[in-house]
């Protein structure tokens, strides 16, 4: 039986850098998940990183924040990526929903 190896999630990031080079980010990963599906399918891991506030990082000018402010969170694993948004206000519903999509067209 292999032994698991410790994870230092303090230096444990996640880099992002889109196709079109419009985006990359650098995120702090909270967790590994691995899933194990019936056999006979392979074991398939996700690292979920921190929430971070969703900001306009390459704008001109402006708030550094996106308005309505929201945070999310990114879930991701070899062929796939989910984004989990959640507004920073309670009160404040008229944020962009979550989205789940292949890494291909984007990264």
């Amino acid at each position: 039986m292999v032994q698991p190896q410790a994870i230092r999630f303090a230096a444990s990031h996640l880099h992002w850098l889109t196709r079109a080079e419009a985006s990359h980010g650098v995120f702090q990963l909270d967790v590994l998940l691995e899933w194990r599906p019936p056999a006979p399918q392979p074991p398939l891991q996700f690292v979920m990183a921190a929430a971070v506030p969703a900001g306009r990082m390459y704008a001109p000018s402006g708030p550094l924040v996106k308005q309505p402010p929201y945070s999310f969170q990114l879930i991701a694993g070899h062929q796939e990526h989910t984004i989990l948004r959640r507004p920073l206000d309670a009160s404040e519903l008229d944020v962009p929903g979550d989205s789940s999509q292949p890494h291909g067209p984007t990264f």
